[in-house]
């Protein structure tokens, strides 16, 4: 008697394998997908962070170009030229004021105003509140 593998066993061990490989590629594709999801709100996170920690409330311009905001930084070619491309519109809109409501009367009756900043890059919108005293 002959001790082999049977053509039959053969090629379900091949299918198992196969099903097996096609199951660990779709599960790498997925975790790819995912990386680089995270990875642009994690670039827009950062962008959102340098406009809003580098502009001013007073600032009039309402659209920002990146590689200004950036020239104080000492830069790659192509980090630069990937921020000259980005442009974000800032808003900074009162949002609320707190003040002493007994001395509404006196002009120094404000407490404190909460500000609402917002900027917008490539259709994604990230928020913070800025609290001001008078």
């Amino acid at each position: 008697m002959n001790k082999s593998f049977t053509l039959i066993e053969v090629l379900i061990a091949v299918s198992i394998i196969a099903i097996v490989v096609t199951a660990f590629l779709n599960i790498n594709e997925e975790s790819r997908f995912l990386i680089d999801k995270n990875l642009k709100k994690l670039q827009i996170s950062h962008i959102s962070s340098l406009v809003l920690l580098n502009t001013d409330k007073n600032d009039d311009k309402k659209k920002i170009y990146l590689d200004d905001l950036a020239k104080s930084f000492d830069l790659k070619d192509d980090l630069r030229r990937f921020l000259k491309s980005k442009k974000a519109v800032l808003s900074y809109d009162l949002y609320k004021t707190i003040g002493d409501e007994e001395n509404s009367s006196e002009n120094n009756a404000t407490l404190l105003n909460i500000y609402k900043q917002q900027v917008n890059i490539d259709g994604k919108t990230i928020s913070i509140y800025r609290i001001d005293l008078p």
